[in-house]
């Protein structure tokens, strides 16, 4: 079983009091990372039980009484067992369901559960469980976690020291990385037609099953065509009044259909860098898709990196989901002039990042970095390119495996 980074973070939650939840995509890992979990428990000598809630005995059970939990398990004197339920947002009230067992037993019972859509579990887990769990978002695979899965043995050596043919070897692998993406069962797959398979299976369960279980579309076809228009619009501004008259329909429909493939984990919005929060508001954000695989998928391009068009904006999708990886909010800056820069991180010091799909030669500096302007906490500016790497005064550029460096400050 293949380890993930956020692991280490959720053990460290394992004995509190609070129950925690794993919410994000389908098939990013969540069950995967719940048995993970188990086992972690079990090596320390502790009981635990595995309830899936597609079962419907367990469903049923469930819904009708919290209590009828109790007939499943065994709960020793002076021991405290935990209790994995997958796909939570399945009960008709999971929010009494755990407030009422935490509120009850929370010395006794500890639950870590998991939640597919975070739409549906928005709407059923109320603010009634403030104080009473932790949420974790759970990502398709890092580009390193995606090394590890391939068993590439490159990631484990000390990126500032390869050699040029495994350069080479990284830049294969990232451009696999770009076209297919990062779920766990299509990186795991051998071939390309595997993966292309798994990848329009994910689009048409998502479009014909988990849509229709969540909420109410009026036009399945023209919510499929708005998810292939943003599609073909990843890492640039998303016009949603473009978008309502392209498709015919109204600008409330359309802001809705992205509202839900947001909170679906289909795609990411960040905002513009602003210090105002209505002006934010009222700025247009970029939109990446949360999975380069499924978004080529909708668009039905699996065409070699080398060969497209869209090469530059992939690499830029793929960083923006390494960052969201660290950092909650990640922003866009642009000027009047339409001069931008790809991300603003605002952490405890102001990161400014370049992404440039492209095999740099030279020191290249933007003038946009120095057009931002003074900010009250430290400034540090980056270029992430394919190959180059160099440094002066406050401009640090970086290939793209060596993309991490950022974090290590």
């Amino acid at each position: 079983m293949f380890s993930r980074n956020i692991f280490s973070e959720l053990c460290e939650y394992l004995y509190s009091d609070e129950f925690f939840i794993l919410y994000g995509a389908r098939q990013v890992g969540k069950t995967t990372l719940l048995k993970m979990l188990e086992a972690k428990l079990k090596e320390n000598g502790e009981i635990s039980y595995f309830f899936d809630l597609e079962n419907i005995q367990y469903l049923t059970d469930f819904d009708k009484n919290p209590e009828n939990i109790l007939s499943y398990v065994s709960i020793p004197e002076n021991k405290r067992i935990f209790i994995f339920i997958d796909e939570i947002q399945y009960l008709q009230n999971p929010s009494n369901f755990i407030k009422y067992l935490y509120d009850h037993y929370k010395d006794r019972i500890k639950i870590i559960c998991t939640g597919s859509a975070s739409l549906e579990i928005k709407s059923k887990i109320q603010d009634s469980l403030v104080g009473r769990h932790y949420a974790f978002r759970i990502h398709p695979l890092s580009f390193f976690e995606f090394l590890e899965f391939k068993q590439a043995s490159i990631h484990q050596l000390d990126m500032s020291k390869i050699t040029e043919n495994q350069k080479n070897e990284m830049h294969t692998y990232l451009e696999e990385f770009l076209l297919y993406g990062g779920m766990p069962a299509v990186v795991l797959k051998k071939s390309k037609e595997e993966k292309k398979k798994l990848l329009h299976s994910y689009v048409q369960t998502y479009i014909q099953k988990d849509i229709r279980s969540i909420t109410v579309i009026s036009d399945i076809v023209k919510y499929n065509y708005l998810m292939k228009m943003i599609a073909s619009q990843s890492a640039n501004l998303l016009n949603i009044n473009n978008l309502a008259e392209n498709l015919s329909i109204a600008y409330s429909t359309a802001k809705r259909y992205v509202s839900i493939l947001k909170h679906t984990h289909i795609i990411q919005l960040v905002p513009p860098y602003l210090q105002s929060v209505h002006k934010q508001i009222r700025k247009m954000e970029k939109v990446f898709f949360y999975d380069t695989g499924v978004r080529n998928a909708l668009l039905n391009n699996f065409e070699e990196i080398q060969f497209r068009s869209d090469s530059g904006a992939l690499f830029e999708n793929m960083m923006a989901l390494e960052f969201l990886h660290v950092y909650k909010n990640i922003y866009y800056y642009r000027t009047k002039n339409d001069a931008e820069i790809d991300f603003i991180i605002d952490d405890k010091e102001i990161l400014l990042i370049e992404i440039k799909y492209k095999k740099l030669k030279n020191f290249i500096s933007p003038k946009i970095f120095y057009n931002f302007g003074e900010t009250i906490k430290k400034q540090r500016k980056y270029i992430i390119n394919i190959n180059y790497q160099d440094k002066k005064n406050d401009i640090t550029i970086l290939p793209f495996y060596l993309y991490n460096n950022i974090f290590k400050k």
